[in-house]
């Protein structure tokens, strides 16, 4: 049985009026919190347009739908609407003009999940009007969500940021709702957390608050296991949360109300204070985030350290022995053209890195109006070669850093395993580390030689430079994860349970 945690993060939108900058910190808090719960394999969806997304998500979808679903949770971060009698997830390229070809309705959403057949289903979605009334008057859980949710959900939770008219607030930093969820885990007593306490801590943190009001649908219980959370799992967590409680005085930004054909959004409501700061202050205080060149190198040189240490878990290091290998480019990655998507999306965070492109040929269909070539192939109906720029991966522009990327490789000791390898790079700005890895599983053609066989997608986690501390721990929860993930397939390739 597998537990699995999907992750969807909509901050770039194409209309800069609806971006999201402080989601980006969303979903690298409930990554980090999904993967210290040592419970969940954990997919992190690209930011991207509505069709890209939901092709995306119909691939995890059909990607698990044999696999046996124990747990299976969803978590969503971005601008939400109630549109046409139901609410909407919406994404990148979202317009009123074209809602249902840019965004998901809840009801297609829970119909994907019910799919999967998981025994406990949670929905953790984190944007305005989430809160829908799931349960109206004289009616079920399941009558509401329909009488097949009875043969496929034994148990479901659902968390919504707000209800269903009211909206979702953030600052510049974080959405309060996520917030909220994260520091119920950083505050438990106990290392084992359950959603009643996630629930119950998150309705006290909010209790003061008319204007945002998180509401929960169970079917179940609520006594299940989220995770488990020692003490240095729990100071990760919080060194990635603003220093800040949730308050009326925090209500700086709005996650916004979108509504059918509006592309408009509340105005940031800047204190008092804020306002009558002079164009010096405003700079100085900027300026705390950034970092010099020296700093940086100093930060990346602590994690090339740490990754230098790496060790398999005793359950591996009888059947695989390690290999590090530190690179001072993007050598040939998987998937690369992957980052570099993340990165053409992503400009305006002034990363020392580009998108690179070249160019691929393509029969375009004849043309009767275009050159004579093109005529003639268009009378015998073929279709023509022509050429586009097709993005193919990413280049640095910095030089002098200890590493820029870490391979690690799992050298089978046995004939009946296979190699895996663990990938992980960065893209750095004055102020921010944005660190991608991924987890390739590869297969055996010939005696002894490989070729990528299943690529688990790169997942990013973002840091600020100005907290080295949270930027060095990576190690610990990236080769944590690497070393369940080879875990697992292990298991699943000698058919063990």
């Amino acid at each position: 049985m597998k537990n699995l945690a999907i992750i969807v993060g909509i901050t770039d939108y194409t209309d800069v009026k609806l971006r999201l900058p402080g989601c980006l910190n969303d979903v690298a808090v409930m990554e980090m919190i999904l993967r210290s719960s040592g419970r969940f394999e954990v997919l992190t969806l690209e930011s991207a347009d509505g069709e890209v997304a939901k092709n995306h998500l119909s691939e995890v979808i059909k990607r698990y739908s044999q696999e046996e679903i124990d747990h299976l949770l969803f978590y969503f971060t971005g601008h939400g609407a109630y549109l046409k009698d139901d609410f909407h997830f919406l994404f990148r390229d979202y317009t009123g003009d074209r809602s249902a070809q840019t965004s998901l309705s809840s009801k297609e959403l829970d119909n994907m999940l019910r799919s999967l057949q998981p025994k406990l289903a949670v929905k953790v979605v984190d944007a305005c009007h989430s809160g829908l009334n799931y349960v109206k008057s004289g009616t079920t859980v399941q009558q509401e969500l329909g009488e097949g949710m009875k043969a496929t959900f034994t148990n479901c939770h659902f968390m919504f940021s707000s209800e269903g008219d009211q909206k979702s607030y953030a600052d510049r930093n974080m959405s309060d709702f996520t917030a909220a969820f994260a520091h119920s885990i950083v505050k438990a007593t106990t290392e084992d957390v359950r959603y009643r306490y996630i629930t119950d801590s998150i309705t006290d943190a909010f209790s003061n608050q008319d204007s945002q009001t998180p509401y929960f649908v169970s079917q179940g219980p609520l006594t299940e296991l989220f995770g488990r959370f020692a003490d240095d799992a729990k100071a990760r967590i919080g060194g990635l949360l603003p220093r800040k409680e949730i308050d009326e005085d925090a209500l700086t930004d709005v996650i916004s109300d979108v509504t059918s054909g509006s592309d408009l959004t509340e105005p940031v409501n800047e204190s008092a204070a804020t306002a009558v700061r002079s164009l010096a202050d405003l700079a100085r205080n900027a300026a705390a985030s950034y970092v010099t060149q020296e700093q940086a190198s100093s930060i990346i040189q602590s994690m090339r350290d740490s990754l230098s240490q790496y060790i398999p878990s005793y359950e591996l290091i009888e059947i695989y022995s390690p290999d590090k290998e530190f690179f001072d480019s993007y050598p040939e990655l998987p998937n690369e053209r992957s980052i570099g998507a993340w990165l053409e999306r992503n400009k305006f965070g002034e990363y020392f890195a580009e998108p690179t492109y070249g160019t691929e040929l393509y029969d375009a269909p004849p043309s009767l109006f275009g050159s004579s070539i093109d005529s003639l192939m268009a009378g015998f109906n073929l279709p023509t070669k022509k050429t586009r720029k097709v993005l193919t991966g990413i280049t640095s522009s910095l030089s002098g850093m200890p590493f820029q990327t870490f391979c690690l490789t799992l050298h089978p000791e046995l004939p009946n395993l296979v190699l895996y390898r663990a990938w992980l790079t960065f893209i750095i700005s004055k102020t921010t580390i944005q660190v991608f890895h991924s987890f390739v599983e590869y297969k055996e053609v010939s005696w002894g030689k490989y070729e990528e066989n299943e690529l688990a997608g790169w997942s990013r986690n973002a840091y600020s430079l100005a907290k080295p501390s949270e930027v060095t721990e990576l190690p610990i929860v990236f080769f944590g994860a690497f070393n369940a993930w080879v875990m697992d397939q292990v298991k699943r390739r000698l058919s063990v349970a």
